[in-house]
C-alpha cells in the first residue's frame, strides 16, 4: 500500500505545523509517526516547490527529489492526483520505489505548467525525465542558501 499526502495533509494528520516540515528532521519524525500509525508500505509526501520525499522499508530516513519542471508554475490543479497515479502505476509495474517517485515528480512537473487540470502524455513524461532531478537521501536534498 502507499499513501501520498501533500505537506499540508501530513501536517494535519500528525498535528505538526506545516512550516516545521520544511526541516528534514521534522519531516522524518512526522513521516515515521504516520507510517507507524497507519502502516503503509510507502509514504510519498508531495512538498510543493521542495519536491517530494519517500519513506518506507528501504527509505526509513527518507529519499527526496527536488521539484521537477522549469519555469513558473502555472496551476497546481491535479498535480497531487498525477503524482499519486504515476507513483502507484510505477509500483504496480515493479519499478524501484525511488524511481517511481522520480517518475511521479516528473509527471507532476509537467502538469503544473498547464492551466487547469492537465494530463502528462507519455512523450511529455519522457522529455521531462531527460531533465529530471535524481533521488537522493533526504538530508542532502535540501537547497542551500
Amino acid at each position: 500500500t502507499a499513501l501520498t499526502p501533500n505537506i499540508g495533509e501530513l501536517a494535519r494528520f500528525t498535528h505538526v505545523e506545516a512550516s516545521k516540515l520544511d526541516d528534514p528532521t521534522e519531516l522524518r519524525k512526522a513521516a515515521k509517526s504516520l507510517v507507524d500509525r497507519l502502516e503503509p508500505q510507502w509514504l510519498l509526501v508531495t512538498r510543493g516547490n521542495l519536491g517530494m520525499a519517500l519513506f518506507g522499508p528501504d527509505a526509513e530516513d527518507g529519499i527526496a527529489v527536488e521539484a521537477s519542471g522549469d519555469g513558473e508554475v502555472t496551476d497546481v490543479t491535479g498535480a497531487g492526483d498525477t503524482a499519486a497515479s504515476v507513483f502507484a502505476l510505477a509500483l504496480a509495474a515493479r519499478c524501484d520505489p525511488a524511481q517511481a517517485m522520480v517518475l511521479a515528480n516528473a509527471a507532476a512537473g509537467v502538469v503544473v505548467m498547464e492551466n487547469g487540470a492537465a494530463v502528462c502524455s507519455p512523450n511529455e513524461l519522457a522529455s521531462a525525465l531527460a531533465q529530471a532531478p535524481v533521488a537522493v537521501r533526504l538530508a542532502r536534498s535540501e537547497r542551500r542558501s
